[in-house]
């Protein structure tokens, strides 16, 4: 099932209301996915390290239905990292999404080894909105 052009952009807001954060160091890119899932009718916690997605989460008042996390932080830390916190702090099912710009083979191997699902950037709309979708029809039930 192909969707057309008009869907990928948003055109339909089957995910309106699902909440998603997302972590990444790089404000472009933060910027750029919150504008995507808000389109899309989500809701966007933004963050650019786990520490501000703690408190930005705790802020926001609402446990995220999906976290979108980039592999590589800064300081060392890891999108596993920030998943792992996230999720002992506001509950270990949150569905969770990696996404690496990294090409070095050893930090994709990493990156895997996690056991996350792992998407490489630039993400296409359709794939990212393919994983929010299904963890909306996970949550609907």
């Amino acid at each position: 099932a192909h969707e057309t052009p008009a869907e990928v952009a948003g055109a339909s807001h089957d995910l309106t209301g699902l909440c998603a954060v997302v972590v990444d160091d790089e404000i472009n890119v933060r910027d750029g996915m919150r504008i995507l899932l808000e389109q899309w009718g989500c809701d966007v916690i933004v963050a650019g390290s786990e520490d501000e997605a703690v408190a930005a989460v705790r802020e926001a008042g609402r446990v995220p239905d999906v976290a979108l996390v980039d592999y590589r932080l800064r300081d060392e830390r890891t999108g596993a990292h920030a998943i792992e916190r996230l999720r002992s702090e506001f509950g270990d099912s949150m569905p969770a999404l990696i996404i690496t710009g990294d090409t070095a083979p050893e930090r994709l191997r990493d990156a895997q080894a996690s056991g996350y699902p792992l998407v490489h950037k630039p993400v296409p709309p359709a794939v990212l909105r393919a994983f929010v979708r299904k963890v909306r029809n996970r949550t609907r039930r």
